[in-house]
């Protein structure tokens, strides 16, 4: 039985690496018009505004579209979201409470759903992040002294190899949350991935907690708490063997 990928949008950075990675993906007219032939889609969510400006205003965005999504899904229809690790560092942001609201309204309302929670995300084929931020620490020349691995990294192939264990073993992964990426690295470390130019580890935590009364980010990498437990489940990212 053949179960198709539809991978929900067309802006996002993710998305679209997901779309080139997908073989039989069709266009979205395609799937409006032969829904009914398939016993199964696997439809892919990855939309997230807060994570291109963490505010408050992007938080209801993103709620009222997971709304009116769950409202619009088929019996047919297998949901994965895209979730985060951060659940698991930080009560900070409004990018981790949206997704902790969004995992909530899934688990509430879908009975045909698995949630992945990547670490941070790295574009193999433009060797940058997703996370512009991230990009913009990584050319900075200082780094955290006495740093602790807080996240874990994978790629964009690795969400698009997960989605198709997850539509090929639907039984076992329905309703499970799934971390991918399991090893841990230190900012300095996600820093290295993207520019292996020469750092000072100077930068004190008691002066950037300082500073981070300035920046939403930095207070949710210093200052938060975990919102939500590990999930039992984990994959193994590109990252892990390195």
């Amino acid at each position: 039985m053949v179960i198709p990928i539809l991978i929900l949008g067309n802006i996002g950075k993710l998305s679209q690496g997901l779309k080139k990675l997908d073989k039989i993906n069709k266009n979205s007219s395609f799937f409006k018009k032969n829904n009914h032939k398939f016993a199964k889609i696997v439809k892919v969510s990855t939309f997230s505004p807060t994570l291109r400006k963490d505010c408050k205003i992007n938080f209801e965005k993103e709620i009222r579209y997971y709304r009116n999504l769950i409202l619009q899904l088929n019996d047919n229809d297998h949901l994965i979201f895209i979730s985060s690790q951060t659940l698991e560092l930080t009560n900070y942001s409004f990018y981790s409470k949206a997704k902790k609201t969004i995992e909530e309204l899934i688990k509430a309302n879908l009975e045909n759903f698995t949630i992945i929670r990547p670490g941070m995300i790295f574009d193999d084929e433009n060797k940058s992040y997703l996370l512009e931020n991230m990009n913009q620490a990584s050319k900075n020349f200082f780094s955290f002294h006495k740093d602790i691995p807080k996240t874990s990294i994978c790629t964009i192939k690795d969400i698009y190899e997960l989605i198709k264990y997850i539509k090929q073993n639907l039984n076992y992964t329905n309703g499970k949350t799934i971390n991918l990426g399991l090893r841990k690295y230190r900012f300095f470390d996600l820093q290295e991935k993207f520019s292996k130019k020469k750092r000072f580890n100077i930068m004190p935590f008691f002066f950037l907690k300082i500073i981070s009364s300035f920046n939403s980010r930095l207070a949710a990498y210093v200052n938060g708490k975990a919102i939500s437990e590990s999930p039992s489940l984990g994959w193994e990212s590109s990252f892990d063997f390195l």
